[in-house]
């Protein structure tokens, strides 16, 4: 009996091992091709996926085969996502590079382990995936060390590791029971130890080492920043006029000067940080700064503005010296990420090339300038303030050119009445915003402005988004002969550049011309060929300008040169080039379209009818023709829709165009 309940405890062990193993840490692909992993958090899988739990759709299916080598991790997410028809949101700050090959997994433990793989955070809830940058866990911050301060029958002993001057302070008061004052502003640290030493010449020493001074008056201890050349040492009170506080520590420097000498500023900077100074002449100027933990090169810059000397660091010294001195002259290259440095050098302010050599490296795209470090350093605060991604704006131009006449034949459907358009269409052209009632079409028509062009009447409309229709009724009026689409032409030109495009045919006729040759003995003349080109050509000139948010400009200038009657190479048939263009500027938004209309062209044809053989006849023929003259009217309208990109690598709101 034992040994069967032995057996039987046994058995439902393994049976329990079986059906709940134990979970094991991320081990990649396990040789069953099953992906194992732990859940250290909500809504991240352990690896296999539990059939009770809600995942996104199309979580358990597996993928055969993955593969792909230095692709964009954004990519990478998409495909899976669009072939598996599964939910993924990918944070915009994620654009790493990935190569993944994996083999029959499912699309959880895929989409897992390529975020994770990479360093991103991966969770999902029952509708989707969520893929972002890991939380950086900051280490708690170091708590600030307390000053040791202890009195004992009037000796003092301190331990200070860059202790606050105010936090020491209260420590002395609080140890020593006497009156100690703060000049006012005064701030800074102090490290250093003593022990068993008298109060005043133990404060004395330890301040005096850390650039304070102090003095006693009247049983109270006064005590402010070191005052080299003012009137606060060797003086009974602290003067809050002395100006003179120099703290230089880890590359960092506070400076509160006034008045003082450079020379001296420059000493006690190098003496505090260790500096290797030299100086090719001694600096006498008087500076006035106030700053407060900047680096070093910026706390120099401040303190040589202004004076005739400069600096320069070589091999880990600084050379000070004269501006004038050569020894001081600096070069640098001044890499550009999205301007042209060969253009941007011919638009530099003349106030940032004085007194310095400017080239250019076309490999690098760089400005290389030369002269003192001031110089140098004012024209790099330039480049970096101008150097902002440059928008690129694609211009999606339809130029159609409507049959009036035909309109006019056909008819046009208009909605009347206030209900919406979408039970009464409205349909003047194609491109007016459908959505819109009969009265407010005609509001918005009313409130079109026109321009006075060549002695035409031009008119502007900002249409706003075209309908979805908008190709489908021009097609439809173009089987009509109502519409012919002259040309449509895609733009794509950088922000303040000119986009251009010419399209057309150029027709040669061969013309024979006799030309007389006089000489002193008779005259001959010569029958010689001359060749006359005539053009005709569909030419458009935008010019786009980016404002603030997503606002265009732009600046066109189309030109339509259309040939009256045949355009074939025949000397008899020389067709007249009919010329229409226009110069405007526009402001719309992003996506937005312009209509620009009002170009009309009249023409006049004329139509034969004659009777056979009889027509024909010489004087008789014209009774048996008939000759009808018809007038036809045609306007040519242009859409425009312009695209703002700014690339795959930074978006709109890197570029702080409104500054």
């Amino acid at each position: 009996m034992r040994q069967c309940c032995r057996i039987f405890i046994l058995i439902t062990i393994f049976s329990y091992l079986n059906i709940y193993p134990q979970e094991s840490g991320y081990s990649g692909l396990n040789p069953g091709g099953s992906y194992s992993g732990t859940a250290d958090q909500k809504g991240v899988p352990s690896g296999e996926i539990n059939p009770k739990k809600i995942y996104p759709p199309n979580s358990r299916e597996v993928i055969p085969a993955l593969n792909f080598k230095d692709t964009d991790l954004r990519d990478i997410l998409r495909s899976i996502a669009f072939e598996y028809h599964t939910n993924i949101v990918v944070d915009n700050s994620i654009n790493g590079r990935a190569s993944a090959a994996l083999f029959n997994v499912s699309v959880l433990n895929a989409i897992e382990m390529i975020a994770r793989d990479n360093g991103y955070d991966f969770s999902y809830d029952s509708l989707r995936f969520y893929i972002k940058p890991m939380k950086v866990k900051l280490p708690p911050p170091v708590p600030e060390y307390e000053p040791e301060v202890q009195f004992n029958k009037g000796k003092l002993s301190l331990k200070l590791m860059n202790a606050d001057v105010n936090k020491f302070v209260e420590k002395l008061r609080s140890a020593t029971g006497k009156n100690f004052l703060l000049n006012q502003g005064t701030s800074g640290r102090l490290s250093g130890e003593l022990k068993n030493v008298e109060l005043e010449t133990g404060l004395k020493n330890i301040l005096q080492n850390n650039g304070f001074f102090l003095t006693a008056s009247d049983s109270i201890f006064y005590i402010a920043r070191s005052g080299y050349f003012s009137s606060l040492e060797g003086s009974n009170a602290p003067s809050k006029s002395a100006g003179y506080w120099v703290n230089a520590r880890n590359n960092r420097v506070t400076l509160d000067v006034m008045q003082a000498n450079l020379d001296q500023v420059l000493t006690d900077i190098a003496r505090q940080m260790g500096l290797q100074v030299v100086k090719l002449a001694i600096p006498t100027a008087s500076v006035t700064v106030r700053c407060t933990e900047v680096p070093l090169d910026v706390a120099l810059g401040y303190l040589f503005k202004g004076t005739e000397f400069s600096f320069r660091e070589e091999n880990g010294a600084y050379v000070i010296g004269p501006k004038t001195s050569k020894n001081l002259d600096n070069t640098k290259l001044l890499r550009l990420k999205y301007l042209r440095a060969d253009k941007i050098k011919e638009t530099l302010p003349q106030a940032f090339t004085q007194g310095i050599s400017v080239g250019v490296s076309l490999e690098h795209n760089a400005i290389i300038a030369s002269g003192t470090n001031e110089a140098v350093a004012n024209l790099e605060d330039y480049l970096q303030a101008i150097d902002r991604p440059v928008p690129q704006v694609l211009i999606e131009a339809l130029v159609v050119d409507y049959n009036l006449d035909n309109m006019l034949q056909y008819g046009i459907t208009a909605g009347r009445g206030d209900s919406l358009a979408s039970s009464r269409p409205s349909k003047y052209y194609p491109g007016v915003d459908v959505t819109l009632s009969g009265s407010k079409v005609n509001k918005l028509l009313n409130s079109i402005g026109t321009i006075n062009l060549f002695g035409k009447d031009l008119d502007v409309a900002k249409l706003g988004k075209l309908p979805d229709d908008f190709y489908m009724n021009l097609k439809l009026m173009e089987q009509h002969g109502i519409a012919n689409v002259k040309s449509k032409p895609l733009l794509s030109s950088l922000n303040g550049h000119t986009a251009s495009l010419k399209i057309g045919t150029v027709q040669n006729y061969v013309f024979n011309e006799i030309m007389p040759i006089t000489s002193q003995v008779n005259s001959t003349f010569i029958e010689r060929e001359r060749i006359e080109k005539i053009e005709a050509n569909i030419s458009f000139e935008i010019t786009p300008w980016v404002g603030p948010n997503s606002e265009l400009t732009l600046e066109i200038k189309p030109e339509f040169q259309t040939p009256i009657g045949p355009f074939v190479p025949d000397k008899k048939l020389i067709p007249a080039i009919n010329t229409r263009s226009m110069f405007s500027t526009l402001r719309l938004k992003d996506g937005e379209t312009i209509i620009l209309g009002g170009l009309i062209q009249e023409s006049e044809t004329n139509m034969e009818d004659k009777v056979p053989f009889l027509g024909d006849i010489p004087f008789i023929g014209k009774f048996f023709t008939n000759v009808d003259k018809k007038k036809s009217k045609g306007e040519l309208i242009i859409y425009l829709t312009p695209r703002i990109s700014y690339g795959d690598d930074f978006g709109n709101s890197y570029y702080e165009y409104s500054k």
